[in-house]
């Protein structure tokens, strides 16, 4: 469907005092003056431009062409002015292009320069660092390892080495007896063990011989009866 088969339907915009058109944003001089003067985004009124000169097209509408004089004057005598500027920069520019290139460099020379230095730096630090860290662990650890062995020799005597080694012959002739002792245990248990099982069967072996005995006696007993 076309917009010009649309229904167009105007609002007023009391905040400005003039009307619009909701579906198009497009914002008219005044209630009479039906005029478009720019749009209406965000609660605010954007001067007449390029997408408000399409939106008349589109629309059908009318644009303020006094507002487009004004815009074409400005950007006239923007033009010029930025001619102008734009050759009294293009010689300052041509003056400082070298130095400002030729300062560039040293700069990022010098950066880098000192962002390496760093690393380097780092680097080397820390690889002696560690190589300097091994040495003393091992210095240490040696120092360490002969005052203790200095230290073991001059609090054990003689006498004492005697009495290790003699603590050390008894400890294992006692475990040895131990040793026998839980074995013979063992044993007895076990001959134990089978001494009770027999016994039990000897005992099954009575109660059943009582049993059928019982029985015997019983059957008697009810014939005299």
């Amino acid at each position: 469907m076309s917009t010009s088969s649309k229904k167009i339907v105007l609002k007023k915009l009391v905040s400005h005092n003039t009307i619009w058109h909701p579906e198009s944003t497009l914002v008219f001089k005044s209630q009479k003056d039906k005029l478009v003067i720019g749009r209406y985004v965000n609660d605010e009124i954007i001067p007449l431009d390029d997408n408000a000169l399409q939106l008349c097209e589109l629309w059908k509408f009318k644009p303020d062409e006094s507002l487009i004089d004004e815009q074409e004057d400005e950007q006239e005598n923007n033009q010029g002015d930025d001619q102008e500027d734009e050759q009294e920069d293009d010689q300052e520019d041509d003056e400082h292009e070298n130095n400002q290139e030729d300062e560039v460099k040293n700069e990022v020379k010098n950066e880098v320069k000192n962002e390496v230095k760093n690393e380097v730096k780092n680097e080397v630090k820390n690889e002696v660092k560690n190589e300097v860290k091994n040495e003393v662990k091992n210095e240490v650890k040696n120092e360490v390892n002969n005052e203790v062995k200095n230290e073991v020799k001059s609090e054990v005597k003689n006498d004492d080495w005697d009495d290790i080694k003699n603590l050390q012959n008894i400890t294992e002739t006692f475990n040895s007896q131990m040793y026998i002792c839980f074995k013979n245990l063992l044993h007895e248990k076990k001959c134990l063990s089978d001494q009770l099982n027999q016994k039990e069967v000897e005992l099954d072996g009575l109660q059943k011989k009582y049993d059928d005995f019982k029985k015997k006696f019983d059957v008697m007993k009810s014939l005299f009866n």
